[in-house]
């Protein structure tokens, strides 16, 4: 949970230089890679722990207080704070002084609707996920014609057979996300996962099944608790390092099979291979302009994506030269899956702080559900999406808040409704997937042997640590957004930035919860107790 702060907070540095740095987005990786993973695992272990101490019966009260009553509670005050913090961010990334920015992102208090539960679950999706695990490990324990002992035979071998178990371990997950066919646990379309109604989204199931296989395998780990301790750092580093030398060479030669790009972005940023020229076209026709009577309101038309931190107007303005209403904008990309929207004026016409501002009017595609998207289990229906290989590529003009062209032609190139492929494509992705994720369990089981090894010793500082760290998750994201802003401007180095940034939010996360919650009422509604 305290690894998301600094995961979080490099966000703000991922791209190239100047204002990013490939390094950011590795670190964002491999921080990724296994850091849920655990957290779902080590879920499932003290699921487990306070059915056999307490009953199933208690374990779900116990979940209902310290999981779902704090999501409810705390996600419209952290949704506030988020929406200020990003209106903020957005205004200091646009040039504004301090001063402005913040009388900008005080009007959020004013302007926002007043239903009292934000549209998603936002960094606190892990709670709903989570609860939605708890109340099936309450029903495995309470009925007995439901049962995961299957996992019993699986999970001793990790420890009594260290080589096989966590092969076995690392197979089956790979497999898992193979035949769920995504790319990572937290899926890749969209952001289904955080919807509070997950459950009725596809992508966001997926996502539930692959954490959950870690919540089972941690949920049986309980029952080989007092094998825990003698787990050996060197022998499971040797089957991580054995592992992956096994691994690497396949993993590379799927890397760039397909049209000699890598499905994961942060590898293209690290291989040397040529940026290709894109031209992106928009055509304005459908657009009212003369909403715009004062000339002086309109600022322009501009290119968001991944690929420019979705930043607004920070250097993306389309032209439109000879005055046909196709606007343009030609940048240089690394090869690999962009997403990317059009919007006039920026972000003026996106909800504040939401800075891909979907469903509004002044955002192309915008609106979820657009009519050319026929998928109707796809969560990624509201931007655009190409796949650049190794040539450049000039777009057909997309017709503003359509997947066509102005006369209703399909833009194949525009990977809305992707087409099925053919054999040789499938297995070579489903591959790529499973090589992905294969090192996965490796690498969470040497994390937390690890420390067990280093870090099981009675410790007050540790103790405090782990005390503070639900408070600091859920306070954290807020500040990653508000404390960076105050830096947008600064030609500083962007790693000393990131490491001064990490020093304020982390002294401003840990003063909040050792002032403010602590010994409160709000301590023991998280933990379940005050400290003294």
């Amino acid at each position: 949970m305290l690894l998301g702060v600094y995961f979080h907070l490099a966000i703000n540095y991922v791209g190239e230089p100047p204002g990013g740095h490939p390094f950011f987005g590795l670190f964002m990786f491999l921080c990724h890679y296994f850091r849920m993973h655990a957290f779902f695992l080590v879920s499932g272990f003290f699921g487990a722990l306070l059915v056999n101490r307490r009953g199933a019966k208690e374990m779900i009260k116990n979940r209902v207080n310290r999981v779902l009553y704090p999501l409810l509670v705390i996600s419209y005050p952290i949704w506030l704070l988020l929406v200020f913090s990003g209106d903020f961010s957005l205004n200091r990334q646009q040039g504004n002084n301090i001063i402005n920015s913040i009388i900008s992102g005080l009007w959020v208090f004013v302007e926002t609707p007043t239903n009292l539960i934000p549209e998603t679950t936002m960094h606190l999706w892990f709670l709903n996920l989570l609860f939605g695990m708890s109340l099936l490990g309450y029903f495995f324990s309470k009925y007995s014609f439901i049962s995961v002992d299957i996992f019993k035979n699986f999970v001793k071998n990790i420890f009594e057979k260290p080589w096989l178990g966590t092969f076995s371990f690392c197979f089956f997950y790979g497999l898992l996300l193979a035949i769920l066919d995504i790319q990572e646990a937290q899926g890749e379309e969209g952001v289904g996962w955080a919807s509070w109604v997950w459950f009725t989204k596809l992508s966001a199931i997926k996502t539930f099944v692959a954490f959950g296989f870690f919540y089972l395998v941690g949920w049986q780990m309980y029952y080989y608790r007092e094998q825990l301790n003698s787990l050996s750092v060197k022998k499971y580093l040797k089957i991580f390092v054995v592992f992956f030398l096994l691994i690497f060479p396949g993993f590379t030669t799927l890397l760039f099979k397909i049209g000699g790009y890598s499905q994961y972005e942060i590898f293209n940023e690290f291989w040397s291979q040529e940026k290709r020229e894109v031209t992106f076209n928009v055509d304005m026709s459908p657009f009212d302009f003369t909403q715009f009577a004062d000339s002086s309101k309109f600022k322009g038309v501009y290119l968001n994506g991944s690929f420019n931190s979705w930043c607004g107007e920070c250097d993306n303005k389309m032209d439109d030269l000879d005055g046909d209403n196709i606007f343009s904008k030609t940048i240089l990309l690394n090869p690999g899956s962009h997403n990317f929207v059009f919007s006039v004026n920026g972000w003026d016409g996106a909800h504040k702080g939401d800075q891909r501002g979907i469903g509004e009017k002044w955002v192309s595609p915008g609106d979820k559900g657009f009519e050319c998207d026929k998928d109707p289990n796809s969560d990624n229906d509201n931007s655009y999406e190409i796949r650049l290989i190794n040539e450049d590529l000039i777009l057909e003009p997309i017709c503003w808040k359509e997947c066509t062209d102005c006369d209703g032609n399909y833009i194949s190139k525009i990977d809305v409704n992707r087409p099925w492929p053919p054999l040789q494509r499938i297995v070579i992705e489903k591959g790529f997937i499973f090589a992905m994720n294969f090192l996965v369990p490796s690498a969470v089981i040497l994390i937390m042997t690890l420390f067990i090894r280093f870090c099981s010793q009675p410790s007050k500082r540790l103790r405090y640590i782990s005390d503070s760290s639900y408070w600091v998750y859920v306070i954290h994201l807020p500040l990653v957004f508000f404390i960076p802003a105050f830096f947008h401007q600064s030609e500083m180095n962007l790693l000393i930035k990131y490491i001064i940034n990490s020093a304020i939010v982390t002294a401003a996360c840990y003063l909040s919860y050792h002032y403010l919650v602590r010994k409160t009422f709000i301590g023991k509604f998280l933990n379940g107790r005050k400290f003294d």
